[in-house]
């Protein structure tokens, strides 16, 4: 029979071990995928990036900051306590996966086309026939695949648009700023999928008060005008 101060030990064992977890340092998660976070003279930056810092050190949250593979990053929030990845597009499959901060940024998911082809696409359907480059785990490519489109999964986001170029794919799924970043003279934007929001999405077992700290954070970022001065940094 386990006795009353054995049930007392453990539960204050448990007690520890939860509020060691709650204030232990958030693991951040990113991937390479300008402008939005990317890795420049070894340093992580970015729009997404800068507003997430400027969040969580607003917070006194501390945390430590990593980019990988962007299939890998979104595996290990969602499967690793204390871990977050962003910047994530927020969908209605993945939101109960994670807890949110948002946003991060409002943006369009585009078909990008070459500016010499004559493909006009007023729907999905008109692109039905056509091959279409995405990036393997993103939200772009998942979108796109649940509609059964002609899909040519690249590792990297980089590749799809000299793939495109090189006419390896007839079409490119992207988001409207990332192909602002590009600024190719050859491409262009044909078609408008959806529009979408971006956060940073944290495992389930983060703590509620850090989330709701951060999120008080970034608000008070977006209410200042602080937001919308990092995105320019990035994105003129």
């Amino acid at each position: 029979m386990i006795s009353f101060k054995s049930l007392l030990y453990a539960a204050g064992f448990f007690g520890v071990a939860t509020t060691a977890l709650a204030n232990a340092p958030l693991t951040l998660l990113t991937e390479e995928y300008p402008p939005y976070n990317y890795t420049e003279n070894g340093e992580i930056v970015g729009s997404a990036t800068d507003l997430v810092r400027e969040a969580l050190e607003a917070a006194n949250v501390a945390y430590a900051m990593e980019v990988q593979p962007w299939a890998r990053a979104f595996s290990t929030a969602q499967n690793t306590a204390n871990t977050c990845v962003f910047s994530t597009s927020v969908t209605d499959e993945r939101k109960p996966k994670f807890k949110w901060v948002t946003p991060l940024d409002e943006n369009h998911i585009i078909l990008v086309g070459r500016k010499s082809d004559s493909h006009v696409i007023t729907s999905l359907d008109d692109a039905r026939a056509l091959s279409i480059g995405t990036y393997n785990g993103d939200v772009t490519e998942d979108i796109l695949k649940a509609e059964g489109m002609n899909i040519v999964s690249a590792p990297k986001e980089e590749l799809n648009p000299k793939k495109l170029k090189a006419g390896r794919v007839d079409l490119w799924v992207t988001f409207r700023n990332r192909l602002q970043q590009e600024n190719d003279p050859d491409l262009e934007e044909v078609y408008v999928v959806q529009s979408t929001m971006t956060g940073l999405a944290c495992n389930l077992d983060v703590d509620d008060a850090t989330i709701a700290s951060i999120q008080s954070s970034l608000d008070r970022l977006i209410a200042d005008g602080r937001a919308e001065e990092i995105n320019g940094l990035y994105n003129n």
